[in-house]
């Protein structure tokens, strides 16, 4: 499944319970989830000059919908981050390969 999260944190978790409610009716399938979930797992997943608040709730209910439908997180060797601001001064881990 490819998909691409909304930077607009209700869409965000709708799209997980989408995900979510289709996995369950193709419950004995093998499931890569692969492309921009616009979401963090951990703080340290962004980096930015800008001083913003980590949004806690955000990343826990990331990582329970992963933990939920026993997804692994692979580990995209070429790069950490996945996304950068143009100007170098941002820069966040978004884009993800989630498989079962």
């Amino acid at each position: 499944m490819n998909v691409y999260g909304s930077c607009i944190t209700r869409e965000t978790f709708n799209l997980w319970e989408e995900i979510e409610q289709i996995k369950r009716t193709k419950a004995d399938c093998a499931w890569n989830v692969v492309g921009d979930f616009n979401a963090l797992r951990r703080p340290r997943e962004k980096k930015s000059n800008i001083i913003e608040h980590n949004n806690n709730v955000e990343i826990e209910r990331f990582n329970e919908f992963i933990k939920r439908r026993d997804l692994k997180d692979i580990l995209i060797i070429s790069r950490w981050y996945t996304w950068y601001r143009k100007n170098g001064m941002a820069k966040s881990r978004l884009d993800r390969i989630l498989v079962m």
